[in-house]
């Protein structure tokens, strides 16, 4: 008998040494977890912060850059329109409108494609290179207006007609497809 009480005593205590050391070795992994947990938590607040800076950010950019490519095109429309109404300023005074938007616009979205995928970097420079095409073929067309100009009057009205139609009809879908990403990042639903 007592044989067998030293035996249930020995499985007791080493029954609570078991449970002691479980309990222990429980509470310490508890404690690393916790702590992980409470870096992990303490490092994704972080990243909120960061991205939700970056995302307000990334929205004043887009505001902004918008509202150029708008101011630009009202310029090139007013530059190139082929109607002329009484009180408009000057073909010059539209020029250097036209060209001053044009620049603010080429060099504030080159500035900051940073913040801009690739399909809407491609957008942005496939817009630019439009722009530009048709600014310089238009200003080209302008420098030689002059009674003895070599180039015949119906090319001087075919190139017109080119930009008129690229910056009525071609920039605008590129600008609605602009403004669709632009919606699409910011998370606008329609």
């Amino acid at each position: 008998m007592v044989e067998f009480s030293e035996l249930m005593y020995d499985i007791l205590k080493f029954s609570i040494a078991t449970g002691l050391l479980v309990w222990a070795i429980k509470s310490i992994v508890k404690q690393f977890l916790d702590k992980d947990i409470e870096s992990y938590k303490a490092e994704l607040k972080r990243e909120q912060i960061r991205f939700s800076k970056l995302h307000e950010e990334r929205g004043i950019v887009m505001a902004e850059l918008y509202e150029k490519l708008v101011s630009m095109v009202l310029a090139a429309e007013l530059l190139f329109t082929p109607m002329e109404s009484p009180g408009d300023p000057s073909r010059e005074e539209r020029g250097k409108q036209a060209s001053d938007a044009i620049n603010n616009f080429l060099v504030f979205s080159q500035k900051k494609e940073i913040y801009f995928d690739k399909n809407t970097c491609e957008l942005l420079n496939e817009i630019r290179k439009r722009i530009r095409t048709s600014y310089i073929k238009f200003m080209v067309f302008r420098v030689h207006d002059k009674e003895d100009d070599i180039v015949p009057l119906v090319e001087k009205i075919k190139t017109w007609e080119e930009c008129w139609k690229e910056i009525k009809y071609k920039i605008p879908e590129l600008m609605e497809k602009l403004k669709n990403e632009f919606r699409e990042i910011l998370g606008v639903k329609l």
